[in-house]
């Protein structure tokens, strides 16, 4: 199964770039990596109720050394609603470079947003 690596680059960025690249012709991608640095940013939200069977799945696969599945998987969808800072609880970095660790939304939105 293969996967979107979303630390790279996120898809949508990726799909207007190549998109922008195949009008334009100028590739914006490495301007997009170097002005920017990978966050992962935990929040709360209205689970679909697809969660529990993913992991589940993922876990069986694992266990009994299946090969895994888009079944054994799951998406975030904000149906294009933005993530209310409110909802934010931890901002953190993949590499550990940048200490963002346990970021309460009160301090981010007041010293970022």
């Amino acid at each position: 199964m293969g996967n979107h690596d979303y630390l790279e680059i996120p898809e949508i960025v990726e799909d207007i770039a190549t998109c922008f690249d195949h009008r334009f012709g100028a590739n914006i991608l490495q301007d997009y990596k170097d002005a920017t640095v990978p966050k992962i940013v935990k929040f709360r939200f209205t689970a679909r109720g697809d969660e529990l069977a993913a992991a589940t799945l993922y876990l069986y696969s694992r266990i009994h050394d299946l090969e895994l599945s888009l079944q054994c998987s799951t998406c975030f969808d904000g149906e294009g609603k933005a993530v209310s800072s409110n909802d934010v609880l931890t901002i953190e970095s993949p590499d550990g470079s940048y200490a963002c660790h346990e970021v309460p939304a009160r301090y981010y939105r007041k010293k970022y947003v």
